[in-house]
């Protein structure tokens, strides 16, 4: 429980904190700190629908728990289970507009969607090569502040599953929940399987994955940078291979297409493989470092995308964000606000893990997470705020942290402990819906 308060409690003291430096925002922007979201609470009787899947992931939480069911048939059960958690989620206020708000806003509050025209102006390849001029003329803020990646998704879906909100949302979705099975194969290697087991179920029904899976592309870029994280540690940590490792490093190259996080996972790919394999490292990390290069030529090649003057251009446009004060609320209060969104279960599991035991894969997202926050805005360029929803991708690290907490708990006791994650998983549900039913989330 000692972490749990810790946790909670520093949510709370960072949004005094916030509230004291009174950020200079326009008022639309004026959120209740540290969660981007507004105050606003609605319960229609549709939510009750929320509850009950909830209710019916925590019992199959502990069937699974007490079967010892293969992969194969407790992983679809959850990535589905998480998908309709989180659609029912989203409509705990009674609307089914919820699903497509995020699409349909094309001012003020705006997202990707809204600058899709950017492709149609300067073409699937001519937007990379005109990108200071697209992100002029950008209407959203997260357009700006990624690569035009996500905008070529968007008009690829379009192009095969035609015009309209549903096959966005749908893909997006999908995509989304997709998470728990790369979060499955890493945890599977970094903690064993039962650990595993323990991580997909707490991650299934966690509050901000869940919040998310129709409200952020942050959730399918975590499905990605997961994945790539996983193909890293088999590539230059023990065991790897120059092949393995080409192919992790062709992955990160090509996800810079969509987001600079890419960065975070090829500096946690350096200290993974030099931390485990010290010098031996070296060979695997320049193959991985090749694989990138060819990714990089590829994009060019294809997309004419150079992934310096995309940032570039990116961090020109963003410089009017700026602002001291937030960036000390950052400092102070966005941990505590991610670890309170990963869930208080799972937050309190690995933050004790991490204390307790500090383990080395989650020290190797940790450090580069840190320097990047530590450094000014005039460094980086890149607001490192809103972490419950930039940070997806370390979500399945904590989640796998969690797991091994709860496995040396339960050999503690020399006994499993089914119900008690039963119950964990339950409360984690319980903490999205009530989070949902308080709070409207924009992003």
């Amino acid at each position: 429980m000692v972490p749990v308060s810790i946790v909670a409690g520093g949510f709370f003291i960072g949004s005094a904190v916030y509230s004291v430096l009174e950020p200079s925002r326009p008022d639309t922007l004026r959120f209740i700190r540290p969660a981007y979201a507004l105050l606003d609470p609605r319960f229609s009787p549709a939510g009750i629908v929320a509850v009950l899947i909830g209710a019916a992931l925590a019992l199959f939480a502990h069937r699974a728990a007490s079967s010892h069911r293969p992969v194969h048939r407790v992983l679809p059960v959850a990535v589905l289970g998480m998908l309709t958690f989180a659609a029912a989620v989203v409509t705990i206020n009674g609307s089914s507009s919820a699903f497509s708000e995020p699409i349909g806003r094309t001012e003020g509050l705006s997202d990707y969607y809204a600058d899709v025209e950017l492709v149609d102006r300067f073409g699937a390849r001519g937007i990379s090569a005109r990108w200071a001029e697209a992100v002029n003329d950008a209407e959203s803020i997260h357009t700006v502040s990624h690569p035009p990646g996500p905008l070529l998704l968007l008009v690829a879906i379009r192009g095969l599953f035609g015009a309209g909100d549903a096959p966005i949302v749908l893909v997006q979705a999908m995509l989304s929940v997709l998470v728990l099975v790369p979060a499955w194969l890493l945890a599977c290697r970094l903690v064993g399987a039962r650990a595993a087991l323990v991580a997909v179920l707490l991650l299934a029904v966690a509050p901000s994955p869940v919040l998310h899976t129709f409200l952020s592309m942050d959730a399918v870029y975590a499905t990605l940078l997961v994945g790539a994280m996983w193909l890293l540690i088999r590539g230059v940590g023990d065991g790897g291979t120059r092949a393995r490792a080409a192919l992790a490093g062709l992955v990160v190259g090509l996800i810079t297409l969509f987001t600079y996080a890419a960065a975070f996972v090829t500096v946690f790919g350096v200290l993974w493989g030099l931390w485990t394999r010290g010098r031996a490292a070296l060979q695997p990390l320049l193959a991985a470092a090749a694989g990138g290069g060819v990714a990089l030529l590829m994009l060019w090649l294809t997309f004419d995308f150079n992934l310096f003057s995309v940032y570039a251009a990116s961090r020109a446009e963003l410089h009017e964000f700026v602002n001291r004060r937030e960036f000390l609320y950052g400092l102070i209060a966005s941990p505590a606000a991610w670890l309170v969104f990963a869930g208080l279960p799972l937050a309190g599991l690995a933050v004790h893990e991490l204390l307790k035991h500090r383990p080395l894969y989650l020290l190797a997202l940790l450090v580069p997470l840190t320097v990047f926050y530590v450094l000014p805005w005039s460094v980086t360029g890149i607001i490192p705020l809103e972490t419950e929803r930039t940070l997806q991708f370390a979500y399945p690290l904590a989640a796998a942290a969690a797991g091994a907490a709860f496995v040396r708990w339960e050999r503690a006791r020399d006994a499993p402990q089914d119900r008690t994650l039963a119950l964990l998983v339950g409360v984690t549900a319980a903490q999205t819906i009530v989070m949902e039913a308080v709070f409207c989330f924009f992003w």
